[in-house]
């Protein structure tokens, strides 16, 4: 979901994707000092979000987006779409796949939530969307299996 925004405001901060800090970092609060009018990676993506692209394309963009970008149903098995923090983007790909076919995985993790933060864990069961609850608290080859078990229950 967070593609075309992340994409986007790499220019908007005068990098670019051979940019040596953009390839030593995942782009941080680190480059805020050297950013054009001082905003943080993250908070040039919620400015192009909720000031520019929602109010002017609606609430759905980033969902649309996505849709266009996956150029409809994949061939493969399955799709993974990761940082969807608002039910609206996620209602496109609902449409798409079809809510039999949407598992939504909330990952979880202590000391991580949506204090200070417009989004939040979004709900779709009220359209017949499976949603599993994951509690990140392993390395990520645990974690990677607990993925794959879900799916492979969800899909049994």
């Amino acid at each position: 979901m967070s593609r075309p925004l992340k994409e986007s405001v790499i220019p908007l901060m005068g990098l670019n994707t051979t940019h040596e800090k953009w390839q030593r970092l995942e782009p941080t609060k680190d480059l805020k000092s050297e950013s054009l009018f001082g905003m943080s990676f993250r908070e040039y993506q919620i400015w192009l979000s909720e000031e520019v692209m929602k109010p002017k394309f609606g609430k759905d963009i980033l969902g649309k987006l996505a849709v266009r970008n996956l150029g409809g149903a994949s061939g493969t098995d399955y799709t993974v779409v990761s940082d969807c923090g608002f039910r609206e983007e996620a209602l496109p790909l609902v449409r798409l796949f079809g809510a039999t076919n949407v598992l939504l995985v909330h990952i979880m993790r202590d000391g991580c939530n949506f204090d200070n933060d417009s989004r939040s864990y979004i709900e779709l069961d009220d359209l017949g969307v499976t949603t599993v609850d994951l509690y990140n608290q392993y390395d990520p080859e645990v974690y990677e299996m607990q993925v794959k078990a879900i799916v492979e229950k969800w899909t049994r």
